[in-house]
């Protein structure tokens, strides 16, 4: 830490909270998935190692018997490096996935990427090679003072800084490709789930480059001082700000893609996005960020061990009873929206018997299915095939939206 709490408070928090919130993503995308097939083990398994790069990064922030004895430190520093090589790899397929790569291998999707995934793919292991059985990158202590001496250098600058970047911002990129030109779908449901999640994507896609652009940046900038100031070491407080500026903009694109996720449900499999996911997105987001402050507060001011454990199990009890108060709440309104579905013993009859009262009941019934079920703002129930004519007009939600008789089929 720099020692200017501030900025060491801001740093630790948003780490905090970028591991809280991709945690949750990872598990709420597995455990909600209709179907577990390859690409949701890989969705899942992607948050979850960007998860674990946030585990390292907040380690590294505040170990402070680490940052004496520089042992641990440097163990989360190499570890760190792990994840940073898998998340854009892991990124790159799933959107691939989700742009229906695998769907159609005639597709012009399919062409244009079919070369990069395979380049890619190689690049990944290669690079995870080289770090394993080299020292493809120096210790932390070296980083700090611009002392590269005994690792594998390209240049004035370490194998790994070098080709990380460049492999990182090509996984972006064509990530973002794959997003702006996807292959069709064979259902218009997935096509329209995935018309209105894609621009969330493209936000996080875009996001995530800046970010890989600005990695690449700093590393050209220690590649530079080191060929011209060998003699200095970088400022704490500069790679705190450098690093400041990466966790919002991962912590921005980590909110967008949580947003396509629970609002359109193109991971899980979902035919209609449910509304009470958004509500738990919604708690998520809140619980990570009183965690986080929690957290990073109790580490920056030193506080006894016995204030964190009672002010986080003070949260915890807090939040388990706002969860189990939630609870009670939804099920006595699911109850009450149940109600209408069975205030008739004829709700059958009533549908087929052609009246004034049946037609009414038809549409009340209709009204709480789009309102308190499926949550749209608009709907409409129409008849179709061979008997569509004897089951009359269409119904309309809301009816003040009511369509015109030719939309009726009067």
């Amino acid at each position: 830490m720099t020692g200017f709490w501030p900025l060491d408070w801001a740093t630790l928090t948003i780490s905090l909270f970028n591991f809280l919130l991709l945690t949750w993503l990872s598990v709420t995308v597995f455990f909600n998935a209709s179907r577990r097939d390859w690409g949701v083990w890989l969705m899942s398994g992607g948050l979850a190692i960007g998860a674990i790069f946030f585990v390292c990064h907040t380690a590294i922030l505040a170990d402070q018997e680490a940052l004496a004895q520089l042992d641990g430190l440097n163990f989360w520093w190499h570890a760190g490096w792990i994840p940073v090589i898998l998340a854009p790899i892991s990124w790159y397929v799933v959107v691939l996935w989700y742009a229906g790569f695998w769907n159609d291998q005639r597709s012009p999707l399919h062409r244009q990427h079919k070369f990069w995934l395979v380049s890619q793919l190689v690049l990944s292991i290669v690079l995870i090679v080289l770090f394993v059985f080299s020292n493809a990158i120096p210790e932390y202590d070296q980083l700090i003072k611009l002392n590269l001496s005994g690792t594998v250098i390209i240049g004035n600058t370490p194998a790994l800084f070098l080709l990380v970047p460049a492999f990182m911002i090509l996984c972006i990129f064509l990530s973002m490709t794959a997003l702006l030109y996807p292959a069709p779908t064979k259902h218009s449901i997935s096509e329209q789930a995935r018309q209105r999640s894609r621009p969330w994507l493209l936000g996080t896609t875009i996001i995530l480059l800046v970010a890989c652009f600005l990695v690449a940046a700093f590393i050209a900038y220690i590649a530079h001082m080191v060929s011209n100031n060998g003699g200095l070491s970088i400022q704490p407080s500069g790679i705190a700000l450098f690093d400041l500026t990466l966790l919002l903009l991962i912590a921005t694109a980590t909110i967008l893609l949580g947003q396509a996720i629970v609002s359109y449900e193109v991971f899980t499999g979902k035919t209609l996005p449910r509304r009470m996911l958004i509500v738990r997105w919604q708690t998520a987001i809140l619980i990570s960020i009183i965690c986080s402050v929690l957290v990073s507060s109790s580490l920056v001011f030193n506080l006894q061990s016995i204030y964190s454990y009672i002010s986080l199990t003070l949260f915890l009890v807090i939040s388990y009873a706002f969860y189990t108060w939630r609870a009670f709440v939804d099920r006595e309104q699911f109850t009450a929206q149940l109600r209408p579905f069975v205030a008739s013993e004829r709700l059958v009859n009533r549908f087929i018997t052609l009246d004034a009262t049946s037609e009414s009941y038809g549409q009340d019934l209709f009204n709480a299915v789009c309102k308190n079920v499926l949550g749209t703002q608009q709907a409409q129930l129409t008849a179709l095939g061979a008997l569509a004519p004897l089951a009359g007009p269409s119904l309309v939600f809301p009816v003040s939206s009511y369509p015109t008789p030719n939309m009726r089929g009067d």
